[in-house]
Parts: structure tokens; C-alpha cells; sequence
């Protein structure tokens, strides 16, 4: 903890700008933005607008069910966001994003088949289409949807940290606008097959995810962002001066520190 205060300590702050212009920092701000965008694009604003559509099919004279399931809905989503927080550190960050991405494309794609199944009526397909948007929002909930944040944080160190998460969120929330202005249109065009459209969101984000995400659980900040740094020696060479650092700093604690028994 000591070497990775001193090697942090003394890396200068970095901008937006720097963000981009750095070869060092171009595959974390490819994956931080990735990570952010696909989240986004997953369609999960899209889902919570069907989940109400559904579940007017399934109970159509009965507004109370309905509204009672939609609060449903968000209350697994929420349920599930705390389950993730307590087993993170034991899966790791890479197995709740890659295997919750599969989850939801298989879903998806579900989903898309039957709402174009259901008779708006009482058909059982109504009720496959409920069961799917219910796993659909535990796999998001459970890992796309908390880990990303979690993810850009570990990513970078100490200096271009703010600059990283700032960029990171105005992804989110650009495609979070972006999601919203395009899915009524999308909507209105082709209806149900709307899904398919994020379906292939879903599917470039898990083979991105699973060829560039790298894991970060049990590993130290330096560890982390040595491995996306191009100049190998200014790496070592960092090192070797925040353990030297350290050295001291322990050297002057013990002169200045009177012994005690």
C-alpha cells in the first residue's frame, strides 16, 4: 500500500484532452467507454417500456396487476443490484458481465420471438414473454448494470481517474439520450423487432467484453495499469523510485519515532 501511495502520490493530474492524445491511455478510455455505451445500448430502457405492454396482455382488465408488476419489475432490478455488491469480490468482475451479456441476448431474443407470437390475448406466450423480461432484468441488474462503474474505476490510476470517469458517464448518459430519441422511431417502424436491434448491441458488447475486459479483482491499482502502459521502462522506472520513496519515508518515521515497549 505504501509503494502504491508514493507511485500514485506523485502522478501529475490529467486532463480530458490528455485522455486522448496518450497512447498509455487508449485502451482503458476504449474499454471505459465500451463498458458504459453497451450498458446503455443493451435496451434495457426498452425492455421496462414493453414490461408494461406485456403485462397489459396478460392481465387487460385489471390495471392494479399491472401496475403491481411493473413495480415488480424495478424491485428485482433493485434486488438483484445488492446481491451483485455482496458477490463481486468473490465471481470477480469479468464472470457477471460476460455471463449476465450472454444471459440477456438469449433473452432478447425470446423476447422478440414471443411478442410476435402473443395474440393479445391471454396466450401462454404472454406469459414467456413475462418470465423473459424478469431474467432479462436480473441479468442486467446483476451485472451490467452496476460493474461498469466499478470497472472505469479500477482501471485508472490515481492521475487521469476523474478525467476517465467524467468521460465514462457523459458515454452513459449521451447513449442513455441517444436510446431514448431512437426507440420510439424504431418502435413505430418495426415494432417487437425492435429487440433485434439491441440484440446486436448485446452481442458485440459480450465479444468485446470477453477480448479486451480484463479482470481486476485482487489486483493493485499499479498492477492494473501496467499492463494498457506502452513505455515499459518509465514503467519500472516508477516503480523502482515509489519503493525508493517509500524506503525513506519508513527511514525518517523510525529516526523521528521514539521506541516504545
Amino acid at each position: 500500500m505504501e509503494l502504491e501511495y508514493a507511485t500514485e502520490s506523485k502522478e501529475p493530474k490529467v486532463g480530458i484532452v490528455g485522455l486522448f492524445t496518450n497512447k498509455n491511455y487508449r485502451k482503458p478510455l476504449l474499454i471505459s467507454i465500451c463498458s458504459h455505451a453497451g450498458q446503455q445500448f443493451s435496451g434495457i430502457n426498452a425492455i421496462f417500456f414493453y414490461a408494461t405492454e406485456i403485462y397489459g396482455m396478460i392481465w387487460p382488465d385489471d390495471d392494479d396487476a399491472v401496475t403491481y408488476a411493473t413495480v415488480g419489475t424495478g424491485a428485482i432490478n433493485v434486488a438483484m443490484t445488492i446481491i451483485s455488491v455482496f458477490i463481486i469480490e468473490k465471481t470477480g468482475r469479468r464472470p457477471l458481465l460476460v455471463f449476465p451479456y450472454i444471459g440477456t441476448v438469449i433473452f432478447t431474443g425470446i423476447i422478440t420471438l414471443s411478442l410476435n407470437l402473443t395474440n393479445q390475448q391471454q396466450d401462454a406466450w404472454a406469459y414467456i414473454s413475462l418470465a423473459c423480461v424478469y431474467c432479462y432484468v436480473i441479468c442486467f441488474a446483476i451485472g451490467p448494470g452496476p460493474i461498469p462503474y466499478i470497472l472505469v474505476a479500477e482501471l485508472w490510476s490515481q492521475g487521469p481517474r476523474p478525467a476517465a470517469m467524467s468521460v465514462s458517464i457523459q458515454t452513459n448518459w449521451l447513449s442513455n439520450f441517444v436510446i431514448g430519441l431512437t426507440f420510439p422511431i424504431l418502435q413505430e417502424a418495426i415494432g417487437a423487432y425492435t429487440f433485434l436491434v439491441y440484440m446486436c448491441f448485446l452481442i458485440c458488447t459480450t465479444v468485446f467484453t470477453i477480448f479486451f475486459v480484463p479482470e481486476t479483482k485482487n489486483k493493485t491499482f499499479e498492477e492494473i495499469v501496467s499492463q494498457f502502459r506502452k513505455d515499459k521502462d518509465y514503467d519500472q522506472e516508477n516503480l523502482e523510485l515509489g519503493a525508493l520513496e517509500a524506503g525513506q519515508s519508513d527511514g525518517k518515521e523510525s529516526v523521528s519515532s521514539p521506541k516504545t515497549e
